[in-house]
């Protein structure tokens, strides 16, 4: 009972820091609709990458229960402001006006929430110190992988290095995050390369249900 409430505590304090997941959420999702209509930038708005170092940067540390309220709101502010802002950039570049798509809107909010709880039980099996928290650590670094990975079969190098900066710079923050809980590097990197190749079919899933119900 005591040790409920202590939790209980703990999700209160992180989540009074409400401001960072709306900030992170509405600042990427800005970038990646300005990104969208930059042809050396564009692959970034096509990219999960970005999203994939925000959850890490959250939730990494946080109880289970703080991290998929966090990661929800996150990447839910971040859809909506993707959207918007590119809806609104185009008014301001071309005559006419860029329709909102309610469905694709619903759609990626509806992926957000369902990949939330596993942000939220890797972030909060790293903050425990458990034996999971190597494959846990893995994951994040992995998806980065194989973002980048699935991104160069369909953007030719040069169009990549946009998001291979937003990969290195991901690589050293989440670094530094799983370095204050004593995570095994070694063993993080030994996972990441399986994690990747899991993550390269799971990356593919979203563009599959997009064009299956949109």
């Amino acid at each position: 009972m005591i040790h409920s409430k202590l939790e209980l505590r703990k999700d209160g304090a992180d989540l009074r820091k409400g401001g960072a997941p709306l900030l992170l959420g509405i600042s990427s999702g800005v970038i990646a609709g300005g990104c969208y209509y930059a042809d050396d930038l564009k692959i970034v708005a096509h990219s999960l990458g970005i999203w994939i170092l925000i959850c890490g940067v959250l939730c990494i540390g946080q109880s289970w229960r703080a991290a998929f309220i966090l990661s929800c709101t996150a990447l839910g502010t971040a859809v909506c402001s993707f959207y918007v802002s590119r809806s609104v950039i185009y008014g301001f570049l071309y005559e006419g006006h860029y329709p909102l798509d309610l469905e694709t809107i619903l759609l990626w909010l509806s992926i957000a929430v369902a990949i939330s709880p596993v942000f939220a039980w890797t972030g909060s099996r790293i903050r425990q110190g458990s034996g999971q928290a190597p494959f846990c650590a893995a994951l994040y670094f992995g998806l980065l992988m194989s973002d980048a990975i699935h991104a160069s079969t369909r953007w030719s190098w040069v169009h990549q290095l946009p998001l291979l900066a937003v990969s290195g710079v991901g690589v050293v923050l989440l670094l530094a995050k799983i370095s204050r809980f004593g995570v095994s590097r070694i063993k993080t990197a030994l996972w990441s390369v399986p994690v990747a190749t899991v993550g390269l079919f799971l990356l593919s899933v979203p563009d599959a249900l997009q064009s299956l119900f949109l």
